[in-house]
């Protein structure tokens, strides 16, 4: 806005009253431009550029995340197969190891094969352990890729 201020009489204001004794005039100027060399069309296609841009980005983020999620799903599916063969395994070690204790106690076997079948149970033992440890990593990582693990009450 341009104010223009107009006085015949240089004594028309009076400093001390703080009025106007004369002729006093404003006015204002509005500025609205008619051509804007195609500015508007280049902000428009540069928005709808910005919008295909971020879908392309959450339908990537979108694939990456099924991905992570069937990857830890089918992680913790072969963890538990595994869980479960470890557990046939060490039925079958218990009942081998309790064959060669009679059968040493009868003379049959040697202590060889008792220590071979103890051995066998202790490795039995030892990968069951592992297994059901690689279960609940395996689950822990499924529930965090799921969201429905929550890693600050954890800490």
């Amino acid at each position: 806005l341009v104010g223009a201020y107009s006085f015949s009489n240089p004594n028309m204001f009076d400093g001390f009253q703080k009025k106007f004794n004369g002729m006093f005039s404003v006015g204002a100027m509005l500025t609205i431009p008619i051509w804007h060399w195609g500015s508007n069309y280049n902000k428009l296609r540069a928005a709808k550029a910005q919008t295909v841009a971020a879908n392309l980005q959450l339908d990537n983020a979108r694939e990456m995340i099924d991905l992570q999620v069937s990857q830890a799903s089918f992680k913790a599916d072969e963890a538990f197969k595994t869980f479960s063969m470890t557990e046939a395994n060490l039925a079958k070690a218990d009942e081998n190891l309790r064959c060669a204790q009679l059968g040493f106690r009868d003379g049959v076997m040697t202590v060889d094969n008792v220590m071979e079948a103890q051995t066998a149970w202790l490795k039995a033992h030892s990968e069951n352990i592992d297994a059901r440890i690689d279960v609940y990593l395996c689950d822990v990582y499924l529930n965090k890729v799921l969201g429905r693990l929550d890693v600050q009450a954890a800490q």
